[in-house]
């Protein structure tokens, strides 16, 4: 029963970090369902989420560690080690202000040279007779992109957590106005 509990406990506990994370993310998969009610959950209760699992993993744990076998008490040591990493690239390494960096690069194509599928969504805008699309499976890793359209500065925006998009031009050094889109 020591083993079953503990088990269950450890794949509970990797579970929500995981899964905290996978839902709000644009990773493959994640955003076919509406699970953002189900990560702010998660992300909203994970302390008390953490400390019952903990709590509950931690008698057979200690258990093993003091009575069990050398290779159950290794095999334990890993795990914990193994969380964690998991702790820390799930909570510091992956949140949105580490992983999504200004586009260095951005490469435009004409139609006739576009590489990405048709059906793919886009941000498109058009101003001073020049028009640019953003698709938004690339853009919602970045967030935003700042670019240039028809000699005017925009910023264009996709968030992933909400799936909205919004263009902005710079009007003047301190003034961004929203397009109409």
């Amino acid at each position: 029963m020591k083993i079953f509990v503990l088990v269950v406990g450890l794949i509970l506990l990797f579970a929500v970090e995981f899964l905290r994370v996978y839902f709000i993310m644009p990773f493959p998969g994640s955003q076919h369902n509406n699970t953002i009610g189900i990560a702010y959950w998660l992300t909203a209760n994970i302390r008390w989420i953490r400390i019952i699992l903990l709590l509950i993993i931690s008698y057979p744990a200690i258990s093993i560690l003091q009575n069990g076998r050398t290779w159950k008490k290794i095999l334990i040591s890993i795990v914990v080690i193994f969380y964690g990493v998991v702790f820390y690239l799930f909570n510091f390494r992956f949140q949105a202000n580490k992983i999504f960096y200004q586009a260095q690069n951005k490469n435009f194509a004409d139609a006739k040279n576009n590489k990405i599928p048709t059906e793919k969504l886009i941000i498109g805008v058009a101003m001073d007779g020049e028009a640019k699309a953003y698709p938004i499976q690339l853009i919602g890793y970045h967030h935003q992109v700042r670019d240039t359209i028809g000699h005017t500065p925009v910023m264009i925006t996709y968030c992933t957590v909400c799936r909205t998009g919004r263009a902005f031009a710079l009007t003047s050094i301190i003034n961004w106005k929203t397009l109409g889109l």
